[in-house]
């Protein structure tokens, strides 16, 4: 699906799979992710570990009830589980969807 497709389907309040957005993830994604999912993990197993999840996530428009609000640029969430998600931008050429962190229910996020 191209990134316009996907943008438009997340404004109408589609659900995506990740297999269907074109989602890269930040160093910091991955860094925030081994600090409060895996920390006993290597950032290179993490990263290999992200990268095979994300085909199967659920994208949503919305961010998750618990995390209340919307940073000014995320347009969508990636789903990990019920407490873990990825914000996602697009990048500022427009044409790339980025995780930008990991959001973990209860911790206090940057």
């Amino acid at each position: 699906m191209r990134l316009d497709a996907a943008r438009d389907d997340l404004r109408r309040g589609r659900r995506l799979r990740g297999d269907e957005v074109p989602i890269r993830l930040a160093p910091h994604a991955i860094e925030r992710y081994a600090e409060r999912v895996t920390p006993d993990l290597d950032p290179e197993a993490v990263a290999r570990s992200l990268a095979a999840m994300l085909p199967s996530l659920t994208v949503l428009a919305e961010p998750p009830e618990w995390l209340k609000s919307r940073e000014a640029h995320t347009i969508a969430y990636a789903m990990i589980g019920p407490g873990v998600c990825l914000p996602i931008m697009i990048n500022h050429r427009g044409d790339e969807m980025i995780a930008t962190t990991a959001m973990v229910e209860g911790s206090i996020s940057e």
